[in-house]
């Protein structure tokens, strides 16, 4: 059964790629991603600078996994529409590695980049 705690939708171009508790429901090659491909009223992660490579968006508000997804490891840069997003690494779960406000599109910084886990999305 797929768990909605951990649920994160991910795509690359034109394909689709859902994963939920280690399950691939369909898969789809990696292509460049850009910050407009981010679906409106999501919080999109992605795996390059600027909004490029592989995208993921949070499914729901609250936690949204994203160690055992492709962009594990990988978090480079982030798009939100209306909601705030913070970012977490299970290393030092007590305190944020990231946070970043509604409405914006920004790169993490160097300290910040391929560091997250998890993120919560406020709504």
């Amino acid at each position: 059964m797929i768990s909605s705690k951990s649920k994160m939708r991910l795509t690359a171009g034109a394909g689709a790629l859902l994963l939920a508790a280690g399950g691939i429901v369909a898969g789809a090659s990696p292509a460049a991603a850009a910050y407009s491909d981010c679906p409106y009223g999501r919080v999109c992660v992605f795996e390059g600078w600027n909004g490029t490579g592989l995208i993921g968006w949070a499914t729901q508000c609250g936690r949204n996994e994203i160690v055992g997804t492709p962009l594990q490891g990988k978090v480079s840069s982030v798009k939100t529409h209306g909601n705030g997003v913070t970012f977490y690494n299970y290393n030092n779960p007590w305190f944020s590695v990231a946070e970043v406000g509604p409405w914006t599109q920004t790169n993490l910084s160097p300290k910040e980049n391929d560091s997250p886990d998890w993120m919560y999305v406020d709504c």
